[in-house]
């Protein structure tokens, strides 16, 4: 029996310098200095494979990173990204203790 199986190549090709600015904003974040980073362009250019290229690289540094998501459908909902963001951050998390992290904002 076959089974299908997706391979990824374990190392980024041609992308030094995104991955060497988004060094130079981790070291700024450890610093206390956050970022947002905007990943933008073409279908199929490899957005979702940088963007978790990304994501390991920050957490093998411990530093948490949060991924909303951005759909030609979403144009009527704005915030969409910022939902999913959200989400990431408080799925699991008891309702108090999302009260507390946001605040007066939570609703």
């Amino acid at each position: 029996m076959a089974h299908e199986t997706t391979v990824l190549c374990p190392v980024m090709i041609g992308r030094a310098q995104p991955i060497a600015i988004v060094d130079r904003c981790l070291d700024r974040l450890r610093e206390g200095r956050g970022h947002t980073l905007l990943v933008a362009g073409e279908a199929g250019i490899g957005k979702s494979r940088f963007a978790a290229e990304v994501r390991s690289h920050a957490a093998t540094q411990g530093i948490q990173s949060l991924q909303g998501n951005c759909f030609e459908p979403d144009r009527a909902f704005p915030y969409a990204p910022l939902i999913d963001l959200l989400r990431m951050m408080l799925d699991g998390q008891p309702s108090a203790e999302i009260a507390g992290r946001l605040g007066t904002a939570a609703s």
